[in-house]
Formats: C-alpha cells, structure tokens, sequence
C-alpha cells in the first residue's frame, strides 16, 4: 500500500482512502492503471522484430544456408529475449 499526497492539504494519506484524514478532502483517483499490454510495448516490439528476422531467414537458407540459419538463430534469441524480459519486468 503506497502513500500519495492529498491535493488540498498536501499531506500522506493511504491511495486507498476515499477522502484525507486531515482535511476530508474526498480523493479523486485521477491515476489509471498501466496494464502489462501497454508497458510491454518495447517487449513487443523486440520479439516481433525477433519473428520477422526468423522469417525472413527461411526463404535466405535456400539462397545462403549458414547466414540464413544465422537469421534464424538471431530471429528466435531476439524473441526469446523480449518473451523473458517481459516476464522478468511485469511478473
């Protein structure tokens, strides 16, 4: 349970409090909640990076097979990467 500060009185209260103990002033929860869906952005983009590089290094394995099977090692560590650090930093 974190403290806030009261917007009229400017002292610590509980976030769960419906008004300031001090002033009564009633508390407006002006703060949305961040969902793992939007603080993941950055993870997202890594593994779909990640998914795209494997792909693309396919059709390259029949054109150039060791930098190819490169792009798919690299495709899956990127995504591998981005699947695990999300995991790591959100629970």
């Amino acid at each position: 349970m974190a403290l806030i500060k009261c917007s009229e009185c400017q002292k610590e209260i509980s976030e769960k409090s419906e008004k300031c103990i001090h002033c009564g002033n009633p508390m407006i929860q002006n703060h949305k909640p961040t969902t793992i869906e939007q603080t993941n952005k950055e993870y997202k983009t890594i593994q779909l990076l990640g998914v795209l590089i494997a792909i693309v290094g396919i059709p390259v394995c029949f054109i150039e097979p060791m930098f190819g099977l490169f792009m798919i090692i690299i495709g899956f560590i990127l995504n591998t990467y981005g699947i695990i650090s999300a995991w790591w930093n959100n629970g």
